[in-house]
């Protein structure tokens, strides 16, 4: 008997328009069928809600508490000059990174400012180092952008991706993290109240 093969599984975009009888293609034939279960999300503006009391609220950002103030991160860096402020990657729980880190600190809250398109934008936070000589960081980007400086010297462009090259200590799970995965929950947590908001509008409460 020959094995059942499932087609591979691909990314797919399904253009649509609303017609009297719901949603259907742009040239009015109904849209494919979906398995019973299928998850996937619809890419509109506000402006295209009926609902104009709601496409208000959905397209004002809403700002989410990261990490409070005090939390200690560590930059994953590439050094090419070394001193005593990084931080020895042999010595007690440290993230998974090939390379050396360098402790932030932060001075303010950092939050997240999440859009109705589930859009992380981290907020404007006071961050120091000790690596960094009394110089005070406008933002975390800013942090990572002074020390890659220092350290990095071999660079041309001293920008990164700072939610996968600074990490903060999760107390729960007891090790260190990518701040990604912090990003990650917020955008979960934000989705969530974006449906509660939703479902509260069909319902007409």
């Amino acid at each position: 008997m020959t094995p059942s093969h499932r087609p591979a599984s691909a990314p797919l975009r399904l253009p649509f328009q609303v017609g009297k009888d719901g949603l259907q293609a742009l040239d009015g034939t109904p849209l494919p069928k979906l398995r019973d279960g299928v998850v996937g999300e619809m890419l509109i503006t506000t402006a295209d809600l009926a609902d104009k009391a709601l496409a208000e609220r959905l397209a004002a950002p809403a700002r989410y508490s990261m990490l409070p103030v005090g939390t200690e991160l560590l930059v994953g860096l590439k050094a090419v000059t070394r001193d005593d402020h990084l931080c020895p990657t042999e010595e007690g729980p440290r993230p998974i990174w090939l390379g050396e880190l360098a402790p932030l600190w932060l001075e303010e809250p950092l939050d997240l400012e999440v859009t109705a398109a589930l859009s992380g934008r981290l907020c404007a936070c006071r961050c120091s180092s000790p690596a960094l000589n009394g110089r005070h960081a406008v933002s975390l980007n800013h942090g990572f952008t002074l020390l890659s400086e220092r350290y990095e010297t071999d660079r041309l462009s001293h920008t990164g991706n700072v939610f996968k090259r600074v990490f903060f200590f999760d107390e729960i799970l007891h090790r260190w993290l990518p701040l990604e995965e912090q990003r990650s929950r917020v955008l979960q947590l934000a989705a969530d109240e974006y449906a509660a908001l939703a479902k509260q509008s069909r319902s007409g409460a």
